[in-house]
């Protein structure tokens, strides 16, 4: 009190809601010591944060009760522009406990330090919106995520090249209206993988075991997954293009004149060029492509008619020889 009294200009800032503690409600006189504390916030230039509330009250359950009632009693005394959020971060959290941060619709980017182990049930989930949160960075330390704990957030950067527990089914949703998000991104320091964004459960739990076993290269495997064969393609080429696996060179040119007439509704040509370009197609595929688009096509449509010439232009020469 005296140094708050003697430095009117100095900003004050006492940590933890004054260091509330769950017990302070029925023992009277820790009550009272707390709130001679409290009552510093009276002063113009001393406030409070709200740090480490959730380690304080770890006998409760999200969103911990006791610490709400002690804030709102502060609140009432002294108003809530007396109140700074803090976190403790680095170093308190251990855990993001469940719905902690569901339905915050102003939450976009979120920093998490290590020493965080687990993330439980529905903590980023947001019903009704696409994610506001578009990227989100895993520390080494993180052991365990629970099922949805991370839903909705398209881009996962992990900070080992060792998935935590439960990786999938943390972001991969069973419901198909979530297919509309697109594909969702895992980045390890080595790779980077694609997975769908609706399974069903059975596929969900597969793949997790499957990462057990293979590790994450397991997931060069995901578009098998998928719940439409348009994101089967979708995650097939993005594997395709990242990997330059066998296994989804077939699939890719197994499906080359569905991949064509898709092409053609849609207007939209890039991945089969880029298809003909890294040569997936066999001579036969190459070839109904061609004949599909017609000459009187618009330019894009033409200029991949022209690269499809080409290729079997190319075709042609390698299996000639002369003497």
């Amino acid at each position: 009190k005296k140094a708050i009294e003697t430095h009117p200009k100095l900003r004050f800032v006492i940590c933890h809601l004054c260091f509330a503690m769950p017990d302070y409600l029925n023992d009277g006189k820790k009550r009272a010591e707390w709130e001679r504390m409290c009552a510093l916030a009276s002063y113009d230039n001393v406030w409070v944060d709200l740090a480490a509330m959730c380690d304080l009250f770890l006998g409760e359950e999200y969103p911990f009760p006791g610490s709400l009632d002690m804030l709102n009693r502060f609140i009432d005394r002294y108003g809530d522009d007396k109140v700074i959020w803090g976190s403790d971060i680095p170093g308190s959290l251990n855990a993001i406990p469940r719905d902690a941060f569901r339905n915050n619709k102003n939450l976009k980017d979120v920093i998490l330090h290590e020493g965080l182990q687990s993330i439980k049930q529905r903590a980023f989930f947001e019903i009704g919106s696409l994610p506001k949160i578009k990227s989100l960075r895993l520390p080494k330390t993180v052991k365990h995520l629970d099922a949805n704990s991370l839903k909705e957030i398209p881009y996962i950067e992990i900070l080992s090249n060792k998935f935590p527990e439960g990786m999938v089914g943390a972001i991969v949703t069973t419901s198909p209206v979530y297919n509309d998000i697109g594909i969702l991104q895992v980045k390890t320091p080595d790779s980077l993988y694609f997975l769908p964004p609706a399974m069903t459960k059975a596929n969900i739990s597969r793949l997790e075991d499957d990462i057990c076993l293979s590790g994450p290269d397991a997931l060069l495997s995901s578009y098998k997954y998928a719940l439409t064969w348009d994101v089967k393609i979708d995650i097939a080429f993005a594997i395709y293009e990242e990997h330059k696996t066998a296994e989804t060179a077939r699939y890719l040119a197994k499906n080359a004149k569905k991949i064509a007439k898709k092409a053609m509704e849609t207007n939209d040509l890039e991945m089969l060029t880029k298809l003909l370009e890294y040569d997936v197609f066999s001579k036969k595929s190459i070839r109904f492509i061609y004949d599909l688009i017609s000459d009187d096509d618009n330019e894009k449509m033409v200029t991949t008619k022209a690269y499809a010439l080409e290729k079997m232009q190319r075709r042609a020469n390698k299996n000639n020889f002369s003497l």
